[in-house]
């Protein structure tokens, strides 16, 4: 949520994000520097890894490398959480959890109300505005992504470098269970694609056939909605994989209007023969759709 807000904030005024927000997922692959740098991101930010059950990561902010070397700036708010709600214990907490403090002088504290996306409430933008200068805490001040990496870069001559996987020593077997969900994302996946694909070839058959936008808008969202972090990759509840399910299966039954399209194109193409005439192996992805369950 956090990055896609600032996206769209950015892209509206045409400036691309600098940072990658990212503060509740977890497991992030050894090749992401390299992504995010060729992406023009400099800067990370996540705090799942202060959940692992063994080992505590070492640093709060750091310059992480991937694979080829590449580097991007690196901040474990050291809060230790999303959804702080402003008090006084926490604000300390941040700042003697600070596992970098003598390196850099500044760390971020995120708060609100977490995954509900609420927001905070009046009450506590309140009482951070009372720690703006008071004797014994943090001087805490509001900021931004942008404000706040750049103190942390004019203070990075001394961080100290992670090399390869950021690996979180909890979820374990998330991979691995829930196996139809997978399963589940990616056929519903493919079969979008086949469908817009073929939308757009038969509009171009016939100016007058009717582009189903928002039919496919519809289903998109269904299935970015089964794609939210905790559903895709397995650490949620039954209910949620009992409804991810249902969506699912409403979005196979799309499999009926990719094979009309594809006997459409064949026709109109005036080749004989479901398929024929249709340059579909031009096209990764594009596969005949199984039959209906």
């Amino acid at each position: 949520m956090g990055l896609c807000f600032s996206l769209s904030l950015s892209l509206a005024r045409s400036v691309l994000c600098s940072q990658f927000w990212l503060p509740d997922t977890f497991r992030y692959s050894a090749q992401l520097p390299q992504l995010m740098r060729g992406c023009g991101i400099r800067w990370f930010l996540t705090q799942k890894l202060s959940w692992s059950l063994v080992n505590a990561f070492p640093h709060s902010t750091f310059f992480w490398e991937g694979i080829d070397g590449s580097q991007v700036l690196t901040h474990f708010p050291p809060g230790n959480s999303y959804d702080l709600k402003g008090r006084v214990e926490e604000m300390l907490k941040a700042m003697n959890n600070n596992k970098d403090k003598g390196h850099v002088n500044h760390s971020a504290a995120l708060f609100g109300f977490g995954d509900g996306a609420g927001g905070p409430t009046q009450k506590m933008l309140d009482r951070l505005k009372r720690m703006r200068d008071t004797d014994g805490l943090p001087r805490v001040q509001m900021s931004t992504p942008d404000r706040f990496f750049s103190m942390l870069e004019k203070e990075k001559t001394q961080l100290l470098t992670w090399t390869g996987e950021l690996f979180l020593e909890l979820h374990n077997d998330t991979y691995t269970t829930q196996a139809q969900i997978k399963k589940g994302n990616r056929e519903c996946e493919r079969i979008l694609h086949d469908a817009e694909v073929l939308s757009s070839f038969a509009l171009t058959q016939k100016n007058t056939f009717q582009y189903p936008s928002i039919k496919l808008q519809h289903l998109w969202r269904l299935l970015l909605l089964n794609q939210f972090h905790d559903v895709l990759p397995g650490s949620r509840i039954q209910l949620v994989v009992e409804d991810a399910m249902r969506y699912y299966a409403a979005l196979v039954r799309l499999r009926r209007a990719v094979r009309q399209l594809r006997f459409y194109l064949s026709r109109t193409s005036g080749t004989p023969g479901p398929g024929a005439g249709f340059p579909a192996k031009g096209f990764s992805g594009l596969q005949e759709p199984e039959a209906d369950p």
